[in-house]
């Protein structure tokens, strides 16, 4: 009973504070899909608009009908039902069930997954090659806050030049570096205004760690990436290592899957 008033004032606390969704499509593969309204049956596919506006279609007996129909008849909330289930799932949309999907519904799908996702452990032991950010601003899941870093030039100037000149080269233009939160994980503030100039930031920011990391071991291991509008409006901040870079540049993950994925909010 206690853990249920515990969960049931979280769920008023979202409905003041959260947009409501229209409509959420239960896969019986554990995943889910954010629409506008109730898919429409055409034969055996579902015909689906996504909260961008637009249409896409599934295979019918993808859906798990039951469980669609139960939670939105419930709450028609999805990120409240998965908090009463007890068990949130993991992947909210998954880009090789739909046709098309929108960067805007991704982002908004990730941040749902940020509303209930732990606490991150701020302090550092004392070995430990990270600055101190206790003090620096955190993001809804717990991330430091990249927009709030302070801004201070990289210190092996050489180094900088030689990651610019690799971003450059690719295509990406507008940029800075700076000293990231730890002394092996460069800071970089890449521009970018539109869903196909945040993949090329982290095609390009992905190859150029994996360049940088064979050239310096010792000296980089990661980026910190920020993407901003020339608005200064966030399109999104991720921790870069080798791993997820390969991944990415591998082809193991797709653009909006790894966006999906690896997304701080």
């Amino acid at each position: 009973m206690r853990r249920f008033r515990l969960l049931l004032t979280f769920l008023l606390v979202w409905l003041l504070t959260a947009p409501v969704f229209g409509y959420v499509i239960f896969l019986k593969s554990g995943q889910q899909i954010q629409a506008q309204e109730k898919y429409e049956v055409r034969g055996d596919l579902a015909i689906i608009t996504l909260r961008s506006g637009t249409r896409s279609q599934i295979r019918l007996d993808e859906i798990d009908i039951e469980k669609t129909e139960r939670v939105n008849a419930e709450l028609n909330l999805d990120s409240a039902s998965q908090l009463l289930e007890g068990v949130p799932d993991q992947t909210v949309i998954d880009p090789a069930t739909i046709d098309r999907v929108e960067l805007s519904d991704v982002i908004a799908a990730r941040r749902q997954q940020a509303a209930v996702a732990p606490e991150i452990d701020a302090s550092l032991p004392e070995d430990s090659d990270a600055r101190r950010t206790d003090n620096l601003a955190r993001t809804q899941a717990g991330f430091i806050d990249l927009s709030a870093l302070p801004r201070i030039e990289l210190e092996d100037l050489a180094l900088g030049r030689e990651i610019r000149a690799s971003l450059e080269g690719q295509g990406v233009q507008d940029l800075a570096i700076y000293e990231g939160t730890t002394l092996t994980s460069p800071f970089l503030e890449v521009v970018a205004n539109s869903e196909e100039a945040v993949f090329q930031a982290l095609q390009a920011t992905s190859s150029t760690l994996v360049q940088m990391q064979q050239a310096y071991p010792d000296q980089i291991e990661a980026f910190e990436l920020l993407l901003l509008t020339t608005q200064r409006e966030r399109s999104g901040q991720f921790f870069l290592n080798v791993e997820r870079a390969n991944s990415l540049l591998s082809g193991k993950e797709k653009p909006h899957t790894f966006f999906l994925k690896f997304v701080e909010f």
